[in-house]
Parts: structure tokens; sequence; C-alpha cells
């Protein structure tokens, strides 16, 4: 039988599981009233629509079972609400449980926001986040700018400031160094050793000095020792003191070790010195703001050929030289006269670089 939902008022019939309109139970829990003909869930005590008493609820049940035998039903008109007139034939069933119906919760959602608003909100945020990123960016390195170029600037100023004095104290030196060179030099020979006279005890006494008597015996030694000397032996005590130059030029630790005796009887004034000294000595001429230096020999003013109390050659050598060193733009040019001693196998034993 076809009868209309009680829930929805959807066309179903009275042996279907449930309604396909709304999902409720319709076999075996729907009933028709007696007075208006209306269907309605027999979990009502009365017809919600007329109010009319159920009277007997399994007379007006729709029952699924095997094999029913049809059931015929006059529909009464709703103004007149006249009960049935016909006969009907009902198999008894076990009654079921009533059910309540489904109740669904009603949840009130609350609208999201257009997605074109999120993106635009979430883009302005990037935005924010990156500007500010930006000028903490740019602070920072324009501080670390301000710092650099402070500390440039008074590098700058102090290396122009030492350079200004290192020529100040070289151009002192140079006239100085011209100054004597042109005054005239008076040594006083002595040919033979006279005594020296002191007084003691208001007393005039002939005393001669160890001191004096040491020192003429030592220049009449090497007076005696001098011997001839050949073109080569020049040109080969020449060729030491300028392979010494040359490693200094080159800053060559090893070709300067090389050019020079274990221990070296003086050098620029320093009895006894190692070849260490020498090293320190070339160390200090490259200081940091030295970009080049070179030294530059002239031929040999004089050579004397020695032989020593122990019987080895050596060879008194005097060069004129120049220093130039460059400072950036800056050349400072100047002269000095180199006095060395060479051994016969061409390495320098001693050294002094006037200025």
């Amino acid at each position: 039988m076809i009868l209309n939902c009680p829930e929805c008022g959807h066309k179903v019939s009275d042996k279907a599981p449930i309604c396909p309109g709304c999902g409720i139970e319709i076999a075996g829990h729907v009933l028709i009233c007696e007075k208006c003909g209306r269907t309605y869930f027999d979990t009502a005590r009365a017809c919600p629509h007329c109010h009319g008493a159920n009277g007997e609820a399994d007379s007006h049940r729709y029952a699924t079972v095997s094999n029913p035998e049809p059931i015929p039903v006059v529909a009464a008109p709703v103004e007149k609400a006249e009960p049935l007139q016909a006969e009907t034939v009902v198999t008894a069933v076990e009654e079921k449980p009533r059910r309540e119906p489904e109740r669904v919760a009603v949840v009130t959602a609350t609208p999201l926001p257009p997605e074109d608003e999120d993106e635009n909100a979430g883009e302005e945020s990037h935005r924010g986040v990156f500007f500010i990123s930006f000028i903490i960016a740019a602070l920072i390195l324009a501080t670390m700018l301000y710092f650099y170029k402070d500390a440039s600037d008074k590098q700058q100023a102090q290396q122009q400031a030492d350079l200004a004095l290192a020529d100040s104290i070289e151009s002192k030196e140079e006239k100085k160094a011209d100054t004597v060179k042109y005054e005239p030099v008076v040594t006083e020979e002595i040919d033979t050793v006279k005594p020296q006279f002191v007084v003691a005890d208001n007393e005039e006494k002939p005393v001669q000095t160890a001191e004096i008597a040491d020192k003429k015996e030592k220049e009449a030694k090497v007076q005696a020792d001098a011997v001839t000397i050949s073109d080569g032996e020049k040109q080969k005590s020449f060729q030491s003191v300028r392979r010494f130059f040359i490693a200094i030029n080159s800053k060559n630790e090893g070709a300067l070790r090389a050019s020079t005796t274990e221990r070296l009887s003086s050098f620029r004034g320093k009895a006894n010195a190692s070849r260490m000294d020498v090293l320190t000595f070339m160390k200090d001429l490259y200081q940091a703001d030295v970009t080049n230096l070179n030294w530059h020999l002239s031929p040999a003013s004089s050579v004397k050929k020695v032989v020593t109390a122990d019987g080895n050659t050596e060879y008194r050598i005097t060069i004129p030289a120049r220093r130039v060193i460059e400072r950036g733009s800056v050349k400072s040019d100047r002269k000095f006269t180199v006095t060395a001693t060479t051994t016969a196998d061409g390495k320098v034993k001693a050294m002094d670089i006037g200025g």
C-alpha cells in the first residue's frame, strides 16, 4: 500500500523499511487515523492531526509478514472523517518496542571569511615581516660599514703619520750624512810607539799603556799582512756581498743564511753576531706598509786582501750603495756605505752599513 510519510510527506510503501525521503522507519511503525485518514507514528497516543483516540493500536499498525493477504481499504473523505467501511484481515504479529523518532542535532556554523580575504591578510603579513627584516638588515649593514670606515680612516691616518715621521728622520739622517761626508777627516799616523806620560804624586813618570801598544801592534800586523790582490779576487769579494743583498731584495731567508758564515765577527756594530741577527735585520726592513724594497750596489771603491794570523785569507771591501723603499705611492731613496769582510770561500764574515 502506498501512503504518505508522516515525517516528510513523501510517497512510500507501507512495507518499505525506511522512507527514501527522510530515512525514518516506516514498516510496522505507521498508523492511519480512523477519523481523518492521515498517517502518524504508532508512538503517538492520539492522531496529531485531529486528536482522535487511537483505539486499538494493533488494529491500525502496518506490519510486514510472510504471505500477507490483501487488505481492502476504503478511504473516507477528510471532511467527514467517517470510519472505514471495510473488513480488515489482520495477522497478529509480535509487538515490537516503540522507538522514539530520531532527533537531529542542529549546529549553527559560523561562516568563514572569504578565501580572498585570508589570502590578502596573509600576503600583507608576509610583506610586513619582510619589510621589518629588510630594515633590520640595513641597520646592521650601515653600522658595520661605519665602524669599518672609521677603523680604515684611523689606520690610514696612522700610516701617513708614520711615513711622515720616517721621511723626516731619513731626511735628517741624510743631511747629517752629507754634512759629515764633506768634512775633512784628520788622521794621525804614529810610526813609532812613543811613551805616554801621566802625572802621579806631582811627578812626571813615563807610562806606556797596554791599550795603545796593542792597537799599534794590530795595525802593524795588518799592514804587514796586506798582499797583492788580483782582479778575479776583487770580483769574487764583490759577488759575495752582492749575493747577500740579492737575498734581502728577494726576501729569501735560505739564500741569506747561505751568504754568511755561521758566526759573524761583527754585524752592524754587534760583535759575534749570528745568522739570526741577519734575518732580524731583513725582517725589520720589510715593515707592514712596505710594498717594494731594493738595494743597489755601485762598483767597489776599495778591496784589500789580508792574511790573518791563523793563515786564512780575507778580503776587506768597501761599496757605495743605495736603498730604495716604496710605501704605496711614496718612494724613499737613501745612500749608504757598505764595509764588509768576506772569506775565501765567498761568504760574508763581517758587515757594517753606514749612512
